[in-house]
């Protein structure tokens, strides 16, 4: 059998969007605080807090801008705030029609 056309052309929703800047790897640490809450990185994206290990903000990707729903880990060495592969990126309509049944999904719990 033939050999598999490399993956990078495709694009996982699981998977984040990559970034250019080394500093956009940073992530602050995030609060106890349960309530939802921005913060801004060293290259001041606005990070809302959902939970201890759950995020959301924005990112680009080749042009184009998404929001990024992500859970994120605590490196055991460093102690830093990374990225994990649980979460999701939704572009502006995919957004939007999310926003659309958030009540319905919020009144079923």
């Amino acid at each position: 059998m033939g050999k598999r056309k490399e993956e990078d052309d495709f694009i996982d929703d699981s998977e984040e969007p990559e970034t250019t800047s080394k500093a956009a790897n940073k992530k602050q640490k995030p609060s106890k605080d349960s309530s939802t809450s921005a913060t801004k990185e060293a290259d001041e994206k606005k990070v809302y807090n959902l939970s201890q290990r759950k995020r959301a903000q924005t990112n680009e990707y080749k042009g184009h801008k998404y929001a990024d729903i992500r859970e994120y880990y605590e490196e055991k060495g460093s102690g830093e705030w990374k990225p994990g592969k649980k979460g999701i990126t939704l572009n502006k309509a995919e957004l939007v029609e999310f926003q659309k049944v958030i009540q319905n999904l919020i009144d079923e719990l």
